[in-house]
């Protein structure tokens, strides 16, 4: 199943308190995304989206919330381990400086 949601009057200028939104940020309204869940196919626009969350009670926008950072940090953490694999192996320090360090921050700690 295919729903397509679209704007009423796309060709306004839409107003948000004094400012208003300049023709290219208004065709970014009008673009659509399709949204893939199982079974079920719909293309929203950013606004219409935000509508619908907003529609929620707080406890399912929290999880909205939740779920768009997880995603968000998961990007995040992928590019860190990354560029930590990216970078060539620290070979000047021996296992043995490292176990004295340890062994001295153990003393310190005493």
């Amino acid at each position: 199943m295919v729903v397509q949601l679209r704007q009423l009057r796309p060709d306004r200028t839409r107003r948000t308190g004094c400012l208003s939104k300049t023709r290219e940020s208004r065709d970014d309204l009008m673009a659509s995304s399709t949204v893939t869940i199982p079974n079920i196919r719909v293309q929203l626009t950013v606004d219409q989206l935000v509508a619908a969350v907003r529609q929620l009670d707080p406890r399912d926008r929290a999880r909205i919330a939740r779920a768009i950072t997880d995603a968000e940090l998961d990007v995040e953490l992928a590019q860190l381990i990354d560029d930590l694999y990216s970078q060539p192996p620290v070979t000047d320090i021996s296992d043995a400086e490292i176990q004295a360090e340890i062994r001295a921050v153990r003393q310190q700690m005493l």
